[in-house]
């Protein structure tokens, strides 16, 4: 069947149409929650950002390797717990909706970015300081990754293909928006001495201005109609038609190793290329962080232009054609920078690793819909926290056990086959999205001819 019989059968079952331009509503909607997503993570990264001057403020003092498990811990403490976060506003989100999730998320982010602006110094009140600073922490990371999976359900939900994949993309790409405006003002706080504690003070005020903005989003269509289903199913009589979803295995699989890849690449390219150009290069903090920052605007002019691209062509081919720089920079990269080792070349090896890693956002939406929508922000949320959690708090142990003892090699080791495993996912959810399409089609096919055929049989009695 071709592809313009299918959209006339579409058109003429008044199957939903597909669309390529936005309403007012919907920019509204995309505008709210890009801010919102640039401020949250605005907020989460800046600490890690200035994790080695906020160290010596809220922990106590420590010699050098002592500093190192410091400065892991507190990039580890806000993705640890991230799981039972996930669990918690995954119910909270499949029972009281998308909307819900997102707004009280913001608020959560704002409070825990204020109260780091005001918490006492470790000179001030001891040990609780130390332990006030991780609390803040670990409730910033447990409500990134609910607000990130519930602002990329809410589009997947709310809009159509193909307009649906730049719009999930944009989140992705307010991530390195605030990743980026983060490393601008740590860069600026460690160059001109300005005082960190405005930052937070701005960045949670800013929160709590998006808080009261996305209040007046709409729940989605899709989720307001799974729970008009699952009402329906409590007042009938008998439940024993309704099919039950089975839940298979592989899709969960799929689902968390497409974010498998990202944790590793942007601990590589931040925090222990960071660590290394300090120690092997005599960088200073305000260096290391100018770096970071062209490594992040980089890294933003890509996501740009990918995600214009994932309008124009298939979400899943083109993330598969990025992975072609990726995997030679793998392949190739660690020789040329063992045997050429300077922190020019450095700086291009960790670019190309952050700029062309799996770009997870691509696949995402194709993903989200293979799960039941009633359990959808719980599967979706609990498996790329858990993802998020293993990887994240692995990255450091791999990176530094491995490029010790087989130098650069060890990024490629850990890397590659994460990306394979990329690979596999994404084909795995585009073959079951195309399945999806042609199934919905040919049933909307016998329907428009059985109704043909009455009409036919009617006109000839």
């Amino acid at each position: 069947m071709s592809n313009n019989q299918a959209m006339s059968i579409a058109a003429r079952s008044n199957l939903p149409a597909t669309f390529s331009a936005l309403d007012s509503r919907h920019k509204q909607t995309i505008g709210l929650l890009s801010i919102g997503t640039i401020l949250e993570y605005f907020d989460l990264m800046l600490y890690v950002h200035l994790v080695g001057l906020l160290n010596e403020i809220f922990f106590p003092a420590a010699d050098h390797n002592t500093a190192i498990l410091l400065s892991i811990f507190a990039f580890c403490s806000s993705y640890m717990l991230r799981p039972f976060g996930a669990m918690l506003f995954g119910y909270i989100g499949d029972k009281w909706g998308r909307k819900f999730t997102i707004t009280t998320t913001t608020f959560l982010m704002a409070i825990s970015c204020l109260v780091m602006a005001n918490v006492p110094t470790y000179a001030q009140i001891g040990i609780a300081a130390s332990v006030i600073v991780t609390l803040c922490r670990v409730l910033q990371g447990i409500s990134s990754v609910a607000e990130f999976t519930g602002v990329q359900l809410y589009l997947t939900e709310s809009l159509r293909p193909p307009i649906r994949y730049p719009a999930v993309m944009l989140m992705p790409m307010s991530v390195v928006l605030g990743t980026t405006l983060a490393l601008f003002m740590a860069n600026q706080i460690i160059s001109r001495g300005i005082n960190w504690r405005y930052l937070f003070w701005v960045g949670g005020a800013i929160a709590l201005i998006g808080f009261f903005t996305r209040t007046k989003l709409q729940e989605t269509a899709d989720f307001i109609q799974a729970k008009s289903h699952q009402q329906s199913q409590i007042n009938s009589a008998s439940q024993s038609v309704v099919k039950p979803f089975k839940l298979q295995v592989k899709t969960i699989l799929a689902l968390l190793l497409l974010y498998a890849a990202w944790p590793l690449c942007s601990y590589f390219s931040y925090i222990y290329s960071g660590n290394i150009l300090k120690s092997d290069f005599g960088l200073s903090a305000a260096q290391v962080l100018h770096e970071n920052l062209l490594i992040s605007i980089g890294n933003l002019i890509v996501i740009i232009l990918v995600t214009y691209g994932s309008y124009k062509f298939k979400p899943v081919k083109l993330a598969k054609m990025l992975l072609i720089p990726f995997l030679i920079t793998l392949l190739f990269g660690p020789y040329y920078l063992i045997n050429n080792y300077t922190a020019d070349n450095l700086f291009i090896f960790r670019a190309l690793i952050l700029w062309f890693a799996p770009y997870n956002g691509l696949v995402a939406p194709s993903s989200f819909m293979r799960l039941p929508t009633a359990k959808r922000f719980t599967y979706v949320g609990v498996t790329i926290a858990v993802s998020n959690s293993i990887f994240y708090c692995l990255a450091p142990l791999s990176m530094v056990g491995l490029i010790n003892s087989c130098n650069y090699w060890g990024v490629t080791i850990v890397v590659l086959p994460l990306a394979i495993c990329f690979c596999w996912a994404a084909n795995y959810f585009a073959q079951a999205e195309s399945n999806k399409q042609e199934n919905s089609v040919e049933h909307s096919y016998v329907i428009l001819n059985q109704d043909n055929n009455q009409i036919t049989q009617s006109l000839g009695a």
